[in-house]
């Protein structure tokens, strides 16, 4: 059984310790990585439970903070898309397929707008406002062969 905690792309403004505060009575921790995956995984012995069902529940805490950045959007420079790093973040990989319906959606949803820091703002706020939060672990969906971005498209 898996738990998954505050995202562990986080972990650079967060108590990197985070506390399972209560597992599951029998429960075992057997591992956890608070600092990448964001996992707790923990087994329960099926021959210490004596009901038919099991309903499972954990509480955890973390410390966390709010940070603010002040971004000037007129200051900001067309990418440069022939250096690597541009390279390496804009083209596909196995959780996120950049296909030619996906493509078409961005462009859809930028517009005319050049500046990079509207673009990727206006395409945050659709995202955030067109599809529901998903709790579809991240797990499933590699075991599935099905990248996150088909399935957001396709919900």
């Amino acid at each position: 059984m898996y738990l998954q905690y505050a995202p562990a792309y986080h972990n650079f403004f967060q108590d990197r310790s985070p506390a399972a505060k209560s597992l599951p009575a029998h429960a075992q921790v057997l591992s956890a990585d608070f600092t990448f995956t964001g996992h707790v995984y923990f087994e329960i012995p099926l021959d210490e439970i004596n009901d038919p069902f099991i309903n499972l529940t954990a509480d955890y805490q973390f410390n966390t903070s709010e940070r603010r950045f002040e971004i000037n959007s007129d200051s900001i420079e067309p990418y440069d898309a022939t250096i690597a790093l541009y390279q390496k973040y804009t083209t596909s990989q196995p959780n996120i397929e950049i296909t030619p319906e996906i493509n078409t959606l961005a462009r859809s949803i930028v517009g005319d707008e050049q500046n990079p820091y509207p673009r990727a703002r206006m395409i945050y706020e659709y995202v955030i406002n067109t599809y529901p939060y998903s709790n579809v672990p991240h797990s499933y969906l590699a075991a599935s062969q099905i990248p996150e971005s088909t399935y957001m498209l396709e919900t």
